[in-house]
């Protein structure tokens, strides 16, 4: 089987949500977690507006207390700090006045493929069952071999 994983190409960077990790022309460029989190939530839909709600119940358990507008503001200008954006005229992310925020620039999507496990019915990984499997055969090989060489008396 066969599973896809994204990376988003926009402008000179390239973010890879399974590493983790975002790159400007090749080069690491540093950002926190929280940011990074954002950032692929707006690459994931972009152009469409992620409501500041949205945005909390995706981003901030329900039990969390905190000042979500000064952290959820934190968080964008981080972002904009790490690409080189700017509020007043954004290139990347843009912020739409009392709803949310929405990633501006055309974004590709590359699909890697990668290798997944086989599964079995019973939730094992296949090469599991076919270890056990060669062990069987290898057991009934060695009986048989024995009952050949060394016959009842």
């Amino acid at each position: 089987m066969r599973g896809k994983i994204a990376r988003y190409r926009f402008g000179p960077f390239q973010l890879s949500p399974d590493e983790g990790s975002l790159t400007r022309n090749g080069m690491r460029v540093r950002i926190q977690d929280l940011p990074l989190r954002l950032l692929i939530m707006l690459l994931e839909q972009p152009d469409a507006i992620l409501t500041r709600e949205e945005l909390r119940q995706r981003l901030w358990p329900e039990n969390t207390f905190l000042e979500f507008d000064n952290s959820l503001g934190v968080a964008v200008r981080k972002i904009r700090e790490s690409l080189n954006d700017s509020a007043e005229s954004p290139q990347y992310v843009a912020t739409v006045p009392r709803r949310g925020y929405r990633f501006v620039a055309p974004v590709q999507v590359d699909m890697k493929e990668e290798a997944v496990p086989a599964v079995s019915p019973a939730g094992k990984p296949l090469e599991t069952r076919m270890y056990w499997g060669m062990a069987a055969l290898a057991l009934l090989a060695l009986v048989g071999w024995a009952f050949a060489f060394f016959p009842a008396r």
